[in-house]
């Protein structure tokens, strides 16, 4: 099962460097790797709406929105926690239009069930093949830049990293259902949340 610390560690000894025992232990590849690890992630995420990572929540409402904020949005809601990307937003199943400022969504519901569908990081461990490879090429090419210093190496990793990537949105989209865009409910989203 893949993890954090197994993913940096291959990466690691691929780009003929030494492996760390345990994150944080202060190595300069410790050091290194953990940073270019979470901005590998975070880059390859943020290039697509993945079917593996995205989900459906229910925002907090915070309260009505000040008038001469954003104009017609009457209402606040709280981005929920682990939020990566916001991709829609829907008020009693129809999807409606939304602006998020800070941690803040505003939006005019009138009334009813609000739900997001949301990016979220689920972990190397369940993350597919491709998508493991992209972020592998691209976590590569950091190292080859902060442990290493060989641009040229880190500029050839990268666009294997790209290439991985763009196979990797290919084949999620493929699997992603025609048809009509499917809005849960409040009921089940609880379902889901509670493994049922």
């Amino acid at each position: 099962m893949a993890d954090k610390l197994s993913v940096i560690n291959d990466a690691l000894v691929l780009t003929g460097n030494n492996p760390t025992n345990t994150l944080g232990d202060g190595s300069p590849e410790d050091l290194v790797a953990q940073v270019a690890f979470q901005h590998a992630v975070d880059y390859v995420l943020a290039s697509h709406n993945w079917n593996f990572a995205t989900e459906w929540v229910e925002p907090t409402l915070i309260g009505p929105s000040d008038p001469d904020d954003y104009g017609t949005y009457t209402s606040v809601y709280q981005v929920p926690d682990g939020t990566l990307q916001t991709i829609k937003v829907a008020v009693n199943g129809m999807l409606t239009s939304y602006r998020i400022v800070g941690g803040d969504l505003y939006l005019s519901p009138g009334s009813g069930h609000v739900s997001v569908l949301r990016v979220v990081d689920p972990g190397p461990d369940q993350w597919p093949a491709l998508f493991k490879r992209a972020v592998h090429y691209i976590l590569m090419a950091h190292l080859y830049r902060g442990l290493n210093e060989d641009p040229g190496e880190a500029i050839r990793t990268e666009s294997l990293g790209e290439e991985a990537l763009s196979q990797a949105r290919t084949r999620t989209d493929q699997q992603q259902r025609a048809g009509a865009i499917f809005i849960p409910t409040a009921r089940k989203i609880r379902m889901e949340r509670r493994g049922g």
